[in-house]
């Protein structure tokens, strides 16, 4: 073949050949192809790769507008069934599913432990794109963490059944703080025997409960009790500060004065409070109410142990008569009278170990939270 011929057929202004015939005329002797540098074909030879990858591109924009790549099944396209797809696009595609209607929609999933764990909540979002010139709907996915949701978790019953113990190690297990009421009532009656008020003085006792300095705070395994900054945990566990209680929250100034005190040390959720009204009274619309009962003989058993392991001297027949006249007491009075809540959950702890009471009221805990 003629090379000058070929080149002058080729190498015409209206025809670009291409990169390896270049070559060829170039290495002709004489060829106006010869005149040229080596760097302008590489210049060249680079725009034209660089075409040709737009034009891929290109192509592969419409196949994905039509849903026409390689490996869509044509029948899933047109009945809208998921596309198959590989690896984290697989992934993220069965997370970012259809979602139903227009707008917003939300899944909600949960980790360990209901109640007192952090929320996760899958937000789906519809939204309008235009692409290629035409206006196509997506759905994008949020992932949201909340905080956990907490109950307030009230625990009302007579005195010995337990209330302190389960509500120490139920508070523990949750992770929520402690509200003892019982203790708030123990402390008017210190302070007023203190000062020297009788118990029966209705409004002297009111105006205590009305300006009562009280802090609660764990230490160690203890729920600590401060009176005006002084640790009076001891102080308000005797026998007698126990019939003092019972005396002076039978009075309308007392209730009334504590009352927006318990309310807002409870605020928030994610308290567990032990008394004898809390779910009737203080918080009528707690999460979770438990009213904890037992036998009158293993609850004069329990507190005959708890006051010899502090070291004071009881006699244990003296125990279950005070326990039965408070219970009367208790349960008989005009005012926020010691009974379940219709909604309480009604525990009876004279043959259940602590762990057993603690494992089943946690439980149900979480099974309200879950469905808070």
């Amino acid at each position: 073949m003629d090379r000058r011929r070929t080149a002058s057929r080729v190498g015409s202004p209206d025809v670009d050949p291409p990169f390896h015939v270049r070559q060829r005329l170039a290495a002709a002797p004489g060829h106006r192809g010869a005149a040229r540098s080596a760097a302008q074909d590489d210049r060249q030879h680079g725009a034209e790769r660089r075409l040709g990858e737009v034009g891929r591109r290109d192509r592969r924009r419409g196949q994905r507008a039509r849903g026409d790549r390689p490996g869509v099944d044509a029948d899933a396209r047109r009945e809208g069934r998921p596309r198959h797809r590989r690896g984290r696009a697989a992934r993220r595609h069965g997370a970012q599913a259809e979602a139903e209607g227009q707008g917003c929609e939300v899944g909600q999933g949960q980790g360990a432990g209901a109640g007192h764990r952090r929320e996760v909540r899958q937000v789906r979002h519809r939204r309008s794109i235009v692409r290629d010139g035409a206006r196509r709907e997506c759905v994008v996915l949020s992932t949201v963490r909340e905080e956990p949701v907490k109950l307030v978790v009230t625990i009302d019953g007579p005195a010995g059944a337990g209330k302190s113990s389960v509500a120490k190690a139920l508070a523990r297990r949750l992770g929520y703080r402690l509200l003892d009421t019982g203790a708030i009532y123990r402390s008017v009656a210190l302070t007023a025997k203190q000062r020297g008020i009788d118990w029966k003085d209705g409004a002297a006792c009111g105006a205590i409960a009305a300006a009562l300095d009280i802090k609660f705070d764990f230490v160690g395994d203890n729920n600590c009790v401060y009176l005006g900054g002084e640790d009076s945990s001891s102080a308000i566990r005797t026998p007698e500060i126990s019939q003092g209680a019972s005396i002076v929250s039978a009075h309308p100034e007392v209730r009334h004065g504590l009352l927006e005190l318990q309310r807002r040390l409870g605020a928030g959720g994610g308290v567990v409070v032990e008394g004898r009204d809390t779910g009737t009274v203080v918080f009528p619309q707690a999460g979770a109410k438990f009213f904890l009962t037992a036998t009158d003989a293993e609850r004069a058993r329990r507190r005959v142990a708890e006051l010899q392991a502090t070291g004071t001297p009881v006699d244990p027949a003296r125990v279950l008569a005070e326990i039965r006249e408070r219970d009367h007491r208790d349960a008989s009075r005009d005012i926020a009278p010691m009974v379940p809540a219709n909604d309480a959950v009604l525990v009876d702890s004279s043959a259940q170990t602590l762990e057993e009471v603690v494992d089943s009221l946690a439980k149900l805990v979480e099974i309200r939270a879950a469905g808070s």
